[in-house]
């Protein structure tokens, strides 16, 4: 979707291009990154990294991983910033916790991802390490919190640029990756496209802690400029609902893993839609993939914390600019659909429940982020990105 088409709404009726999608069975690999023999190919996928310049990876978590998935501890930045900020932290530490690496992207996860990447480079004093680095938002389920993501996300990217950071690698996992989608359109948005983008939160006084207003004004003050360094992205999503379009001028690669289970009698590309309540209970047992990723599509959203007319205002100036207002009484047609299948890039439909029993948790949800298919994740992007066709 070009920059210039302003926020496009996702369509859930049109037919997948063949070449927009793949179905594909994945491979666990036996005995996971602690294998020799898996550490030595992991170096190798760094080595294609960093022939590719990639210099960072960024990491997101999706809808009620971050540090204030309610909108609750926002609230008293005002009154008690120093409280706000240590009970988000709390919270997001509570959070890794609990989830670790499923459906979540830990410390620990990031420490792994970046000795892998990093085997040769350490040894190297010619070549830099590419950074691991992990990117906290709210994790609120509403266009104003994937929103002011976005905005945090894409001003971090363009500082990056300016720096002299070639290009950098974002993984997500769920919705995060809906807030990539609204960073491809902030980085190629005409004026207009801003204007209308930004005007959606001009109802928030200075003084409200629910979104970082500051940044925003930086951010809508750089992208009027005509010489701000534009740069090099390049996105992964993992379970990501389609929600949002994407700006084909905003990325240089892009690519969807999801969770799915073909069924007999069902088109491939499209997810089972249960029939009785017999395959809706399997459905919610994740028997026929990423229930989660099915479902969670437009109009699907919490509201914003009830105490703040601001951030509704804002979130419903958000929705008719994202999504419009012909969707509000179609959810269970939209959900019929069983769209799978992004508008942008490339989307792998990986049956893991063929190599990993313990892909159906949390109803298919839960199974990307775990270390145990970093090793074949790692791989597809090395392949799909950097080694089958030259990357600009």
């Amino acid at each position: 979707m070009p920059g210039s088409n302003g926020f496009r709404h996702q369509d859930y009726s049109s037919i997948p291009m063949p070449e927009s999608y793949e179905l594909i069975t994945p491979t666990n690999l036996v005995g996971g990154v602690m294998e020799t023999k898996t550490r030595e190919d992991l170096a190798r996928v760094g080595d294609i990294f960093q022939s590719r310049r990639v210099s960072r990876i960024i990491l997101v978590h999706g809808t009620l991983m971050g540090s204030d998935a309610l909108g609750w501890f926002g609230h008293w930045k005002t009154l008690a910033p120093g409280l706000s900020a240590e009970l988000k932290s709390a919270y997001k530490s509570v959070v890794d916790r609990m989830a670790g690496d499923r459906g979540n992207f830990s410390m620990e996860y990031a420490n792994l991802l970046s000795e892998l990447l990093n085997q040769n480079s350490l040894q190297s004093k010619n070549t830099s390490a590419i950074k691991v680095e992990r990117f906290h938002w709210t994790g609120e389920n509403h266009h104003l919190g994937r929103a002011d993501a976005a905005v945090r996300l894409a001003l971090h990217l363009i500082q990056l640029a300016e720096l002299g950071e070639e290009r950098v690698l974002l993984l997500g996992h769920s919705h995060a990756g809906n807030v990539f989608a609204l960073v491809t359109n902030l980085l190629e948005q005409e004026s207009a496209g801003i204007g209308a983008f930004f005007e959606a939160a001009s109802h928030f006084k200075v003084i409200d802690g629910r979104v970082d207003i500051a940044k925003w004004k930086v951010l809508e003050s750089k992208l009027r400029e005509s010489d701000w360094k534009r740069p090099k992205i390049d996105i992964v999503t993992m379970g990501t609902p389609v929600r949002y379009g994407w700006s084909s001028d905003g990325f240089e690669n892009l690519l969807h893993f999801v969770n799915h289970h073909p069924v007999k009698g069902t088109e491939p590309f499209r997810a089972w839609v249960p029939q009785d309540p017999r395959q809706a209970l399997a459905a919610a047992n994740g028997e026929y993939g990423d229930l989660v990723q099915q479902s969670f599509i437009a109009r699907t959203d919490f509201p914003p914390a009830y105490w703040s007319w601001d951030a509704w205002s804002a979130n419903r100036k958000l929705r008719n600019l994202l999504e419009g207002s012909e969707l509000k009484n179609k959810r269970i047609w939209r959900f019929k659909q069983g769209r799978r299948v992004h508008d942008g890039g490339k989307t792998l439909l990986a049956d893991y429940a063929i190599a990993d029993e313990t892909a159906t948790d949390v109803a298919g949800h839960w199974i990307y982020t775990q270390t145990d298919w970093l090793a074949w994740h790692l791989n597809e992007i090395a392949d799909r990105f950097y080694l089958t066709r030259e990357s600009s």
